[in-house]
């Protein structure tokens, strides 16, 4: 169903593929394999129009529940991230880009597609110069001449083809080559509905639950995406305002969770055994235990330690290290979040899981963010860049397995200076 959008992408037959889909949206996109046809739909057919008609209404009339399916949630990430590794998995790229396929046509209809003519020439097939018309459907088969006969002058020669036309005429045209810009096309998508389009149905519903998408494995992807304001800044330039929106949700909450991280977070052993103590005595007293667990339910994790928003957040301010517009939404939320949240909360926060979105604004982008907490967070943890480097992946990894090979090297030298000075 894929490769069907695909080479009927800029065709005739997408005004026969696409309206099947109506009523049936949603459906197909909470399908493992459905959403893949969903999310190719919006990627490359050209006419938005239909597809804003066809495909869009469902979509944001369930798009809270789209952000927490984790099929769905593909369709709105390929809109708001394209192609990205992170969010759609190889076997489903493959899908949204099947092998190009093409097929010979007449010159004469290979120009009309590329003018782009709708009907049959927007398909390929130029009425006048087809490269078999009616007409030739509905002729009688011509006899084989028998072998002792001698072949007819007036047969067709080998190098046409039925309808006329030689095979030096054909041109080779290449199925669902889409003559839209892609960043043009999401543009019309997300901002199709005017104050109804669904750039501002999301970007409501991320400011209305910032703090609770955010602490989904599912929807805690596209809040970070509409936070930075999408890729290419396409969010970003179309609603600044519904951005900043999220921006101020985010942070609201941040700074309302950091006297709360101190409380219970420091050090992550002493930390952990504060919590067995308390599990103990919660356990002493039965009636005590049950409204404990209670309560305990009823008030959400900080964003700053809970497992995904943690790591979000992190991300978040990563992408703002990407040069132009890319990186705008995401460096705008970076000061933000360093001025209105974080500033002076390092000591209290350095110790907990908070350690990685603070890690995170050394690579925020921002210059002054940068410089203000490196400078805070130097006495308390030394080397800043070592510190910070043990969040980054393989990398951290690398250096930080270096610097413990150095410790490890001075350790045993210690030990063989002692050793030497007991023989004497």
């Amino acid at each position: 169903s894929c490769g069907w959008v695909c080479f009927a992408s800029t065709d005739a037959l997408s005004l026969l593929l696409l309206p099947v889909l109506a009523g049936f949206v949603w459906q197909t996109a909470e399908n493992e394999w459905g959403h893949a046809a969903v999310a190719t739909a919006l990627s490359v057919v050209d006419d938005t129009a239909l597809t804003g008609k066809t495909l869009l209404p469902e979509l944001k009339s369930k798009v809270d529940e789209w952000v927490t399916n984790k099929h769905a949630v593909r369709v709105l990430l390929q809109l708001l991230a394209p192609d990205n590794h992170r969010y759609l998995p190889q076997a489903t790229r493959e899908l949204l880009h099947p092998p190009a396929k093409s097929m010979m046509v007449s010159a004469a209809a290979a120009a009309s597609a590329a003018g782009g003519s709708g009907g049959s020439a927007a398909a390929g097939i130029d009425d006048d110069d087809e490269v078999m018309d009616e007409d030739a459907a509905d002729e009688p088969p011509r006899e084989k001449p028998s072998k002792k006969q001698a072949p007819d002058d007036s047969a067709e020669p080998a190098s046409e083809v039925a309808g006329g036309i030689t095979s030096s005429q054909l041109v080779e045209r290449q199925l669902g080559e889409s003559r839209k810009d892609p960043m043009q096309r999401r543009k019309e998508l997300l901002s199709a509905g005017g104050k109804d389009s669904l750039a501002t149905v999301l970007l409501a519903l991320c400011a209305e639950q910032a703090g609770q998408l955010l602490c989904s494995q599912v929807s805690a992807d596209v809040v970070v995406e509409v936070a930075r304001g999408a890729a290419g800044g396409l969010l970003w330039e179309l609603q600044q305002q519904g951005v900043e929106a999220v921006h101020a949700a985010l942070v609201q909450q941040v700074a309302a969770d950091c006297s709360r991280v101190a409380g219970v977070a420091k050090p992550a052993a002493a930390g952990k055994q504060h919590d067995r103590k308390k599990g103990k005595a919660a356990a002493a007293d039965a009636g005590a235990g049950e409204q404990y667990a209670a309560e305990q339910q009823q008030v959400q994790e900080p964003l700053l330690t809970q497992f995904f928003a943690s790591r979000a957040l992190r991300r978040l301010l990563l992408a703002g290290g990407s040069d132009g517009a890319d990186g705008a939404g995401a460096r705008a939320f970076a000061q933000q979040l360093w001025k209105q949240g974080l500033q002076g909360q390092c000591q209290q926060l350095v110790g907990s899981h908070a350690e990685k979105v603070l890690a995170g604004l050394l690579h925020c982008g921002e210059e002054t963010v940068q410089q203000q907490a490196a400078a805070e967070l130097q006495p308390l943890v030394g080397d800043v860049k070592v510190w910070a480097a043990k969040f980054w992946g393989p990398a951290g990894a690398e250096e930080q397995q270096h610097s413990k090979t150095k410790e490890k090297k001075k350790a045993r030298g210690r030990t063989q200076n002692q050793q030497q000075q007991q023989q004497q």
